[in-house]
């Protein structure tokens, strides 16, 4: 009996092998690298040291929020379902905040609260799982996102498709939104102000979905949300804490199309994001 619960788990941790290195191949195909590297890299663990400067709250409005520390990768039990990755198609994603968001949207409505409104074409406000266990969270719509209406578009949102695939999921598993829901004239950083008028927002969206995981793309949208005014690379690596869910800074897909070098640390990251929705 012994001996077959112990090629019992031999098979298990065969079949967990074979799929981190085809995942890891996929990720190196959507980064198109020329050859695969002999051993895939495995979840990081998670570091000791702390950052250097107290994390600090991004202005949420009337929510007071206790202020976010890196966790040590330990987090609390949640109730919700345990996560399977798949690939079978899907419904279309949920836009502009149906079902359990659609309060939010309504009290945002055709938004006139900062400037950012005279320059827009569209409000972009959200798209996917209502109920997703994770929501990504980028800076603002640029060109392509405010004529159609949707987050990560264009070039850079199909890297982000892809980057989801790599690790099991679909775009339409997950939830995409920005820190500000208008676009910045010539895609500019958003203000301080414009990022206190939109942050709580963005708090409610969150807060309504309860996702497992949030993870942050890019400097801006990682610094605004952890309240740090570290460089990426000091932030990523690392599974922060903000609103009570475990957050993951890594790499905007933009800057991963022109730096291709830094695939391995973005793979990194997605699979911190993998092993908490494995939880």
């Amino acid at each position: 009996m012994s001996g077959e619960r112990d090629e019992a788990g031999a098979r298990a941790l065969l079949r967990e092998l074979v799929s981190d290195v085809r995942q890891w191949s996929e990720w190196n195909q959507v980064l198109g690298a020329d050859a695969l590297p002999m051993a895939p890299p495995t979840a990081p663990a998670e570091p000791a040291r702390a950052p250097e400067t107290p994390p600090r709250t991004m202005d949420s409005g009337p929510r007071p929020a206790a202020p976010p520390a890196p966790s040590t990768g330990e987090s609390a039990p949640r109730s919700r379902p345990t996560f399977e990755p798949t690939r079978r198609p899907g419904p279309p994603p949920a836009r502009q905040g149906n079902g359990i968001l659609g309060p939010i949207r309504a009290e945002l409505g055709d938004c006139t609260r900062c400037g950012l409104h005279e320059g827009r074409k569209n409000l972009v406000f959200g798209v996917g799982s209502e109920t997703a266990e994770l929501v990504i969270v980028g800076e603002a719509p640029g060109q392509q996102e405010d004529l159609t209406g949707e987050p990560f578009v264009g070039r850079s949102g199909q890297l982000l498709t892809r980057m989801l695939g790599a690790i099991g999921l679909r775009r339409d598993q997950v939830y995409i939104c920005n820190v500000i829901k208008c676009r910045p004239p010539n895609n500019r950083d958003p203000s301080p102000q414009e990022v206190a008028t939109c942050s709580p927002f963005l708090v409610q969206q969150v807060e309504a979905i309860g996702p497992r995981a949030v993870m942050t793309v890019g400097k801006f949208a990682s610094q605004r949300i952890l309240g740090l005014e570290d460089t990426m690379g000091r932030m990523r690596g690392q599974t922060h804490q903000w609103e009570g869910v475990p957050v993951v800074p890594t790499y905007h897909p933009a800057y991963l199309l022109r730096n291709p070098s830094a695939k391995r640390q973005a793979w990194e990251d997605l699979l911190r994001v993998r092993g908490l929705l494995r939880r």
